[in-house]
């Protein structure tokens, strides 16, 4: 149990292995929630960027987190 007001998760294939044909490296799902209203997200970084490492791939998750859990405290202010 949790007394945050908004959480959030992260999973994927940061890389530079662990990738297959399914879910390929920089493959990253990502969940944010408030006790209303929950917003999950997949990424494929890998068809928006190239050159992808470890690092960028982490540092454009870690930006989409953020920028969703501003989406969902916005809503939650405008409800």
């Amino acid at each position: 149990y949790s007394s945050s007001t908004i959480l959030s998760a992260v999973t994927g294939i940061a890389g530079p292995s662990g990738g297959s044909q399914e879910k390929p490296v920089g493959t990253v799902y990502v969940s944010v929630r408030s006790r209303q209203k929950e917003i999950v997200r997949r990424l494929e970084l890998y068809k928006e960027y190239e050159n992808l490492d470890r690092r960028k791939i982490r540092m454009l998750t870690t930006e989409t987190a953020l920028r969703m859990v501003l989406e969902l405290y916005e809503q939650k202010a405008e409800a």
